[in-house]
């Protein structure tokens, strides 16, 4: 039927099925309402909490199994029970989005507990510096004091005297042009002859030229965080390749190995949400829930003696850091670059 042409009211209006004489509520053909009228917003939310978020409905049924009883999601969905629950593919996606939304509000360093006390940092510092200072001195270089306070600190900077010798690439050092986050983001790559670097200077020259080492990173660091959802999504391919490889024997396709990445990647950006507000104490508990989850649901969905998933645990622990390293340099590779 075209687009122009008049739909009776004895035709299903998404799949021009016929009715009978008595026009009935649901298409029996594909289950679309029958009366025709415009969409209203108390529509979409009735449907939203019917479907989702109603304590009956697939939302919470998914986060429940998620959650609490480890690869239980996993493997109902690999028995065939899919309609009770979220789709896999729509879950990750889901978390991943609430995730980097927390991420782009909040910003990492409550997401992975990287935030230091503020007088360790400033002390830390002084060392630093009281440490360059030494080394200096004992080339005759004047020392001066540097107090180093918290409003200062954003743009610490050691400045040795004899930086401004122009000759930079020859100098020693220690009386080389000192590189501060307010300098030119140029000055932070020094060549000594070399063609392949000469190029990336051209190319920083060219992207970003009077940009600061601050703007630089500022930048940068917008880039990869636009990009890092999509590197996650191409990473979990690679995970389920890990987790098919160490569980070749099996017989599972591939595809279920996708499933799992998935459901346990959904669960890591949850964890990772939650953990980073409650006290340290309490974010210690829900760590080491996430250590013994991920060993609950490999044993659950794959099977096997507990000494035999425990070395896949270990060996799985210890490439998947590296793995993500990779996809974590690449991605800031991409960013700096494009």
């Amino acid at each position: 039927m075209s687009d122009g042409e008049s739909i009776t009211a004895a035709q299903c209006r998404n799949c021009d099925a016929v009715f009978g004489e008595a026009r009935p509520t649901y298409c029996p053909s594909c289950g679309q309402e029958t009366a025709a009228h415009p969409p209203t917003v108390w529509e979409f939310g009735h449907e939203f909490i019917t479907h989702y978020i109603a304590l009956e409905g697939k939302l919470w049924n998914t986060l429940g199994l998620l959650f609490f009883r480890p690869g239980a999601l996993t493997q109902r969905y690999l028995i065939g029970q899919k309609r009770r629950y979220v789709n896999p593919l729509r879950l990750y996606l889901t978390a991943s989005i609430l995730f980097f939304i927390v991420v782009k509000l909040f910003g990492a360093d409550p997401l992975m507990k990287t935030h230091f006390n503020e007088e360790a940092r400033l002390q830390a510092a002084n060392e630093m510096v009281t440490e360059v200072r030494s080394e200096a001195a004992k080339d005759s270089v004047n020392k001066r004091p540097v107090i180093v306070t918290s409003k200062a600190l954003p743009n610490l900077a050691l400045e040795l005297p004899g930086s401004e010798n122009k000759n930079a690439e020859s100098a020693p050092p220690h009386n080389r042009k000192p590189i501060t986050l307010n300098s030119p983001a140029l000055d932070a790559i020094q060549c000594a002859g070399s063609n392949a670097c000469d190029k990336i200077r051209a190319h920083f020259a060219d992207r970003y030229k009077d940009r600061t080492l601050r703007e630089f990173r500022g930048i940068v660091s917008d880039r990869a965080l636009s990009l890092a959802p999509y590197a996650m999504f191409l990473f979990l391919p690679v995970f389920a390749a890990l987790t098919y490889l160490l569980y070749r024997k099996r017989g599972m396709f591939y595809g279920e190995h996708v499933v799992y990445a998935l459901h346990v990647h959904a669960f890591a950006y949850f964890l990772l949400m939650v953990v980073a507000f409650p006290a340290e104490w309490l974010a210690g508990l829900l760590w080491l829930w996430g250590i013994i989850y991920f060993w609950i649901a490999m044993r659950r969905v794959f099977g096997g003696r507990w000494w035999a998933t425990s070395l896949r645990y270990i060996v799985i622990s210890m490439l998947y850091p590296l793995l993500l390293i990779t996809f974590v340099c690449l991605t800031m590779l991409i960013a700096i670059f494009i």
